[in-house]
């Protein structure tokens, strides 16, 4: 049926009032919060946030010693001073990333369909590697995997009893993960020879399309989390034991790491305050271009405490061997 669309301007239209209530209903709170980030480097030690915060298990985020040198949890871009157009910035980019190759990668799936007696789905992962060179250097590649009948069923039943097999649907999102990650550890590797064999001027970069503190899993079946941790555990010690960084990325957040924080620590002023997203607060404290937050780790649950973390490791004629250990937290910067 075709979508009514004088309809939907009309309704839009009609609940204008409603719409910009609900924008500015949070404003007075947005201000209270961003003075309280404000304040934070100014009447806070590391040390001092440290034993605040020691009871509790995961209070969002914890700051490193270069909190302590900072006057603002805001990281100026100054750069960006200047720029007064996109133009402006890609002149920067330009400048900045010019024979600096950079891989990126992203994944997509076709779910099991009901057309066939036999259940069938696919994942695939696709990368391409700029280079930035003034002629022009791209590489494109993309990796596919049919997913059987084993992979994406399982069996279940009252009482845990397996009296029937059914389709998972959210084993096939695994399965493109886990594809996804084992593409990304691919190209770390292809890169990181390239780089020693003197094939590459500058090291290399890699952008991971997602994040790296997975709090999605955490619901999920153990074995299922885990799988999903084992994922991302791969993909970071490849970076490590290569040293070529790789970037994660989310085009949009509604993380409260920093909120949770600063609730704790000022539990007086903002303990019975809503919780809102550290993007909504943050947005009005910095520039459109380029500032980001002090780095802070992140302590935001369990899932970060599933993350591994190469210790030792060596290189074989079948490929990298990696020894992984727990590891207690990753950094986190908005």
């Amino acid at each position: 049926m075709p979508l009514d669309k004088a309809s939907v301007v009309s309704d839009l239209d009609q609940s204008r009032e409603d719409i910009q209530t609900y924008l500015e209903d949070d404003d007075g709170l947005v201000e209270k919060y961003q003075e309280a980030f404000r304040s934070l480097p100014r009447d806070w030690t590391t040390a001092e946030v440290r034993d605040e915060l020691s009871t509790s298990s995961y209070p969002g985020a914890v700051p490193i010693s270069s909190f302590d040198d900072a006057d603002s949890i805001i990281r100026h871009h100054a750069p960006s001073d200047e720029w007064e157009s996109h133009e402006a910035v890609n002149d920067w980019a330009r400048d900045l990333l010019l024979d600096v190759p950079m891989v990126a990668t992203d994944g997509s799936e076709i779910p099991p369909t009901t057309q066939f007696n036999v259940p069938l789905a696919y994942v695939q992962a696709a990368w391409c590697l700029n280079h930035h060179r003034p002629t022009g250097a791209l590489k494109r590649g993309q990796n596919g995997k049919l997913l059987s009948p084993d992979e994406i069923t399982r069996t279940g039943g009252e009482e845990g009893s397996d009296e029937y097999r059914f389709v998972d649907s959210s084993l096939v999102g695994l399965n493109r993960y886990e594809h996804e990650a084992a593409v990304v550890v691919d190209r770390i590797e292809t890169l990181a020879e390239a780089y020693e064999a003197g094939e590459l001027e500058n090291p290399p970069i890699v952008l991971y399309d997602g994040p790296f503190v997975i709090s999605f899993a955490n619901p999920r079946r153990p074995a299922i989390r885990n799988r999903y941790l084992e994922a991302v555990s791969r993909i970071l010690a490849a970076s490590a034991y290569h040293e070529i960084p790789v970037i994660g990325y989310v085009a949009g957040t509604n993380a409260v790491e920093l909120v949770k924080m600063t609730r704790l620590l000022l539990r007086d002023d903002l303990g019975g305050e809503r919780t809102i997203p550290d993007g909504r607060i943050l947005t009005g404290m910095m520039s459109p271009w380029g500032d980001s937050t002090i780095p802070f780790l992140c302590r935001r649950d369990g899932s970060v405490d599933g993350l591994r973390r190469p210790t030792t490791g060596k290189r074989t004629s079948s490929g990298t061997r990696f020894t992984l250990a727990i590891s207690r937290s990753l950094p986190v910067q908005a």
